[in-house]
């Protein structure tokens, strides 16, 4: 997986968000679990930041994910070896699908430092 993310404000560009995702270069432009992660995991590190650094108490509740990607430019690329899931058993595909969300998860809980 690679990642790149910059937030590049000036006049009218703070308010739009863009991020672009890619599996195996292939341009993802409805997203996808790599699209969702992210965002997740953006969310949930400045809301543990702000609250760690005392900028926001317990009490104040959480940053929404619209407002944390404000400004934000971002790429996310995911190369995936076996792509071929519409073959399989229902089953089996269920379980790789799982197998890739929890691969994300733990890919952008790492880059969220909220794993060690």
């Amino acid at each position: 997986m690679t990642l790149w993310s910059r937030w590049l404000c000036s006049g009218l560009t703070c308010t739009l968000s863009r991020i672009y995702t890619f599996v195996n270069n292939i341009n993802t432009h409805d997203g996808g679990t790599h699209l969702t992660g992210f965002r997740n995991a953006l969310t949930r590190l400045m809301n543990d930041y702000a609250k760690r650094m005392n900028h926001v108490k317990e009490a104040d509740g959480n940053f929404i994910g619209e407002d944390v990607r404000e400004g934000l430019t971002a790429i996310i690329s995911v190369k995936v070896l076996n792509l071929s899931l519409r073959d399989r058993p229902s089953t089996a595909r269920q379980r790789e699908v799982q197998a890739l969300r929890n691969s994300r998860d733990r890919v952008f809980q790492r880059m969220a430092g909220t794993q060690s």
